[in-house]
């Protein structure tokens, strides 16, 4: 692990993509277990960035500590406020996935006090996955760069598509997502498994601010058979 002025850096085994809720992703090594540890015993910020080979690879993303007790998370509190809308439209016939804009979940999760429980084990902790982050190292030290995506209007033709390939393909229960990253949510589970191709295909899409390019990219893909 490396402190970077107001972040810790924790080395993981798998590109780690915004945004949203997240159980502990797979790190390194032991030594940085026990460092993530402590970081979230003193709720820091944290930045979750691939190792690769050659050393860190150049995309993460920042991390907050939720909770350490789901009956205290945030999700939870998102899913109490808003699973009877999403109740009734699915009653009614119709599907949702549950989506909301990044620019008002993070002001509503920066200005939140969150109910931060003592654990016992660090598999239960929940992280909340926010700004995607690019890192850059110099002989004296590493920077982390936070990359500002950017609002934009949805071709809803291309959102109806993608949302049926997730409701078609993806059997698991669906966790809140915003709707600026849900082309990450449903890139990281189409792909199977961690191989090099599928971390260049999540790099990609981290180096792209345009949720309509995703979107249309990860159409393409799937109707060319890629992410099968």
């Amino acid at each position: 692990m490396i402190e970077n002025r107001k972040y810790v850096m924790i080395r993981t085994k798998e590109v780690v993509l915004p945004f949203g809720c997240s159980k502990v992703p797979q790190v390194f090594d032991e030594e940085d277990e026990l460092l993530l540890i402590q970081a979230v015993k003193e709720n820091k910020e944290i930045a979750f960035v691939k190792n690769d080979l050659d050393g860190l690879a150049e995309f993460g993303c920042l991390a907050k500590v939720s909770s350490y007790d789901y009956d205290h998370s945030f999700a939870k509190g998102v899913h109490t406020e808003f699973g009877g809308i999403n109740q009734d439209l699915q009653s009614s016939g119709h599907a949702m996935i549950p989506m909301y804009k990044k620019s008002d979940l993070l002001e509503c999760i920066r200005n939140k006090q969150l109910e931060n429980q003592q654990f016992s084990d660090i598999s239960e902790v929940e992280f909340l996955l926010l700004d995607r982050i690019s890192v850059t190292a110099t002989l004296d030290e590493i920077i982390i760069n936070v990359q500002k995506d950017t609002e934009e209007k949805y071709n809803k033709n291309n959102l109806g598509k993608l949302s049926n390939i997730i409701f078609e393909n993806i059997f698991e229960p669906l966790s809140f997502d915003c709707i600026h990253s849900l082309s990450f949510y449903a890139l990281t589970r189409l792909m199977k498994g961690c191989s090099a191709k599928n971390d260049q295909f999540k790099k990609t899409f981290l180096k792209s601010n345009s949720e309509n390019l995703r979107v249309k990219s990860i159409i393409s893909l799937y109707e060319k058979g890629l992410l099968r």
